[in-house]
C-alpha cells in the first residue's frame, strides 16, 4: 500500500511541476508586455501621398503619417514615444530639419528637404519604443512586476519540496 501511495505522490508532483513549468514562460511574456517598453525596428512608412503632385519633386508637408503604435489616452503624456530614428533605406534623416513627429501622439510630417525629395523608392522606415496598453508607469510597480516570476518559481520550488520530491532523488 506504501508503493501506490509513493506513486500517487509522484504523479502529482510531476503534473504539478509540469503545469508550473508550461505557465512560467507566459507569465514571463505578460510580465514584460508591462513592464518593459516595446521596441519597433523599421515600421514601413510609404511616402507616396506626400508627393506634390502639382510640384515635380516636391513634399506636400500638410499630409500626415501616424506610426502603427500611436499612444492613445494616458500613454500620449505618460508614456509618448521615446528613440525615434527615421529615414530611408541608406540614411536616417534629421528631426526638425526633414520631418517632425510628435512623440505625444506619433504623427509624423515630412519637410521639403533634399532628403525627402530625393527619397527612392517611397519606402521609409521609423523605429521607436512604446509602452503597451497595460504599461505599468510607476518604477516601484515594475520592480514588483517582476518578482513575480521569482515568488513562483520559489512557489514551485516549496511545492515540490512539500510532495516530498526529496524521496525520489
Amino acid at each position: 500500500m506504501e508503493n501506490n501511495s509513493k506513486l500517487a505522490v509522484f504523479i502529482i508532483l510531476f503534473i504539478g511541476v509540469i503545469v508550473a513549468l508550461a505557465l512560467m514562460p507566459e507569465i514571463a511574456r505578460n510580465i514584460s508586455a508591462l513592464s518593459d517598453k516595446q521596441i519597433i525596428t523599421n515600421e514601413l512608412i510609404d511616402i507616396t501621398t506626400a508627393r506634390d503632385a502639382f510640384k515635380l519633386n516636391n513634399i506636400d508637408n500638410s499630409v500626415t503619417f501616424t506610426v502603427d503604435s500611436e499612444p492613445i489616452g494616458w500613454r500620449q503624456t505618460e508614456c509618448p514615444l521615446t528613440s525615434i530614428t527615421y529615414g530611408n533605406s541608406t540614411t536616417d534623416w534629421t528631426n526638425e530639419v526633414d520631418y517632425n513627429i510628435t512623440e505625444s501622439t506619433g504623427i509624423l510630417n515630412l519637410y521639403n528637404t533634399t532628403a525627402t525629395v530625393r527619397s527612392v523608392p517611397n519606402t521609409t522606415y521609423i523605429d521607436y519604443t512604446y509602452c503597451n496598453e497595460g504599461y505599468i508607469t510607476n518604477s516601484g510597480g515594475r520592480g514588483v512586476a517582476k518578482l513575480i516570476l521569482i515568488v513562483a518559481a520559489l512557489g514551485l520550488a516549496g511545492f515540490a519540496i512539500y510532495m516530498g520530491i526529496k524521496e525520489y532523488l
